[in-house]
Order: structure tokens, then sequence, then C-alpha cells
């Protein structure tokens, strides 16, 4: 009878190394997730940002992490800036003209964001790549409008994600192979040291 316990014990064990090691190691970030932008210099044009960069910080309520593109028309907070311009969310007399963002695999390969304020000088901020080489930065109030080169294809700035926004995994391979393994050797053991005492 203890035998019997005992092997039954050890199935039990090695199959939940099974499950560990059949796990799928998908990725998913927590809520809260935050993205910054870097741009390139505003070249173009005659207005005040001439030689400012576009930069940008948007956070998401969450955002889709699987291989097919998928499209974000929502965001919890953003701001984005042109020199020491900044026009944020949550600001009085602060619109959205576009906000729109295409994930694949968890990284932004699409974006449109414009922005613009009613107060004066009224200030018009974007961001924007549709891929295929397409999309610009660029800045214009009352006084003027500058852009990043208008060069085709254009090479467009860098979206990356906060260490601190929420960047979390389910264990990746290497990890379930360590689980799976260590529960499986439990078992035999518990086997081994049944069928001696036995």
């Amino acid at each position: 009878m203890k035998t019997r316990h005992a092997f039954r014990a050890a199935l039990f064990i090695l199959a939940a190394a099974t499950l560990a090691l059949a796990a799928p190691a998908t990725r998913a970030h927590a809520n809260s997730v935050t993205y910054d932008y870097t741009g390139y210099e505003l070249t173009t044009g005659s207005g005040p940002f001439l030689g400012d960069i576009i930069t940008a910080t948007v956070t998401f309520a969450s955002v889709p992490t699987g291989s097919t593109p998928t499209t974000v028309t929502t965001a919890t907070a953003w701001s984005i800036s042109a020199g020491t311009t900044t026009i944020a969310s949550g600001t009085s007399g602060v619109y959205v003209d576009e906000l729109s963002f295409t994930f694949t695999s968890g990284a932004i390969t699409e974006w449109e964001l414009e922005v613009y304020n009613s107060a004066s000088p009224y200030t018009t901020l974007t961001t924007a790549y549709y891929g295929y080489g397409s999309g610009g930065d660029s800045a214009q109030d009352s006084h003027g409008y500058n852009s990043t080169s208008t060069s085709y294809p254009y090479t467009p700035g860098n979206w990356t994600l906060q260490g601190s926004g929420g960047d979390s995994a389910t264990p990746e391979p290497c990890s379930l192979l360590l689980v799976g393994s260590s529960l499986g050797l439990a078992g035999l053991n518990v086997l081994r040291r049944k069928f001696r005492a036995a």
C-alpha cells in the first residue's frame, strides 16, 4: 500500500514537471506601460523650433504583445515636446488630433500622435511613422513651421519601454526547463527511496 501511494505521489510530481515544460513562454506587459520617444533634429522650415528634437512619453493601460500588428487608439496619459515647449494630457486647452499606435510583439512599429494647444502661441506638435519610409516629426506655432527632413525614405525616431513600466514575463524556456527538471528529479528521488524502503 505504501509503495502504491509513493508511486502515485511520484507520478503527480512528474505530471507537474511535464506541465511546467509544456507551458508557453509568452510575454505580457503589466498595466500602466510607458514608452518614451526620441526623434531627430527639426532641420527644415523657418519657425522657432529649428534645431529642436521632438520627444514624447505615452502611457497605456495595457498593450498587445502578439506577433500580429494591433492598433491601439487610447492612452491613459501622454506628453510631447519640442525643445522647451511641452503639450501634455490633462492640461486645459489641449486637444488631440490623432492618437494611433500599432504594436507588433510589444514594440511600437507605426504611430501618429498629433496634439495642439489653444493658448497663445497656438502650437501643434506631431510625430508620425506610417511604415514604408513614410512619416516625420514637426512643430508649428503662429511664428512658423519646422520638421524633420522630408527626404524619402524617412528614418523614424525610436520608442523605448521605460524600465519601471512593468515589463513582466512568464518564465522563459530556460527557466521552465530548470523548474521542470527539478520537479522531475524530485519525483524520481521519491520513487527510488520508497521502493528501497519497501
